[in-house]
């Protein structure tokens, strides 16, 4: 059987509404989504970039950290 999953879909008409929506469901998502999302753009980067699998890694350094509303 396969597996479902819930998709949210959200018309934005601004692009502070589309701001608003993303901080809403980020904040909702949790901290483990978030990381798993966080993650999951580390993959895809390597893989676009085709590198070995020894750089897979988080980067070590923070640039930038922003307080989701909530």
């Amino acid at each position: 059987m396969p597996v479902r999953r819930k998709v949210k879909v959200n018309i934005a008409y601004s692009f502070a509404d589309a701001e608003q929506f993303d901080d809403e469901f980020w904040a909702n998502a949790g901290p483990q989504a978030r990381l798993a999302a966080g993650w999951g753009m580390v993959i895809d980067y390597l893989k676009v970039k085709k590198s070995r699998g020894n750089q897979l890694r988080l980067r070590r350094t923070v640039q930038n950290i922003k307080r989701l509303r909530g």
